[in-house]
């Protein structure tokens, strides 16, 4: 499982943001439908927390994820499909601070998929986007942390 302690972290906050005790539900959403509504999450989240986008393809490990993430005071919504990953970044450019990219299957096209990811969250009035994190279970792979390095995301490694 990834540790929070790296999405945390990698948000850039800053000293001036609000932590805030977000109150949300105890339970993982039961339906992850991409199309949870943003007046849905606002009602349950506080307005500073930082904004976390999630893309992950296994409902289960979503599910672990979120789970796990959820008691950071973060304001975490997800999506199951690369496609209404990038529909929710360029529908709200600047919202998110950090997006999270799950990569299971290291024989389908990653790196088009952080690409059109990070061109569908850049926010020209704000001059950048949210940062990525991706994850992976695969271990030692040192040309995708470089290769992810490059496109200017982290990579960090699932136990």
């Amino acid at each position: 499982m990834i540790n929070a302690r790296h999405a945390t972290t990698a948000l850039r906050s800053g000293a001036t943001r609000s932590r805030l005790r977000i109150n949300t539900p105890k339970s993982f959403p039961e339906s992850l439908n991409p199309s949870l509504s943003v007046q849905t999450l606002q009602a349950v989240t506080a307005h500073d927390a930082p904004h976390v986008l999630l893309l992950d393809s296994d409902r289960e490990h979503r599910q672990r994820l979120w789970q796990r993430l959820h008691g950071k005071r973060l304001a975490i919504e997800t999506c199951q499909e690369v496609r209404d990953a990038v529909r929710k970044l360029r529908e709200h450019a600047g919202r998110y601070d950090l997006v999270i990219v799950s990569f299971f299957d290291l024989s389908r096209p990653w790196d088009r998929t952080l690409h059109a990811l990070q061109e569908a969250a850049h926010d020209s009035r704000r001059n950048l986007g949210p940062l990525f994190l991706c994850t992976t279970k695969a271990k030692n792979l040192l040309q995708l942390r470089l290769m992810i390095e490059q496109m200017g995301a982290r990579l960090a490694y699932e136990r």
